[in-house]
């Protein structure tokens, strides 16, 4: 399915789908003491990257699949993955500030796979377009 496609389109297409993907991978740990709390990217901002992946993924797939994406589609795309990027690594950098720490109990907050995968599917779907401009079909 997806050899009918342009490179550029390809590999967008599996940058969606990954961000598509990590949306329902853990985010964060938390960890203090006995207490243990995994959320995914469903728990918060996550929703929004869900969205924004699928209308992303949604207008690369509706048109040509053996143009280039080009004029406003090619803005809007970037754009999507531009903001799904930027709320990666918000909540990435932000993390571990979210929780309070309590007197007398040490609160650890590790990062998980999904907001990794988010945030470098983000970057990766708006550097390929500029990347793989007007390359040839392999």
């Amino acid at each position: 399915m997806l050899k009918e496609f342009c490179d550029q389109k390809k590999y967008m297409l599996i940058a969606a789908a990954i961000g598509v993907i990590a949306v329902f991978l853990p985010w964060a740990t938390v960890k203090s003491g006995m207490l243990n709390f995994s959320a995914n990217g469903l728990d918060g901002d996550g929703v929004i990257t869900l969205i924004l992946f699928s209308i992303v993924g949604y207008l690369i797939f509706r048109n040509d699949k053996t143009e280039e994406l080009s004029g406003n589609n090619l803005y809007l795309v970037v754009g999507g993955f531009g903001i799904c990027a930027l709320i990666g690594i918000y909540d990435w950098s932000n993390a571990s500030n979210s929780f309070p720490t309590v007197s007398n109990q040490l609160v650890s907050v590790n990062i998980g796979i999904g907001l990794y995968l988010t945030a470098l599917s983000g970057i990766a779907g708006a550097v390929i377009p500029f990347v793989l401009k007007n390359k040839e079909n392999n």
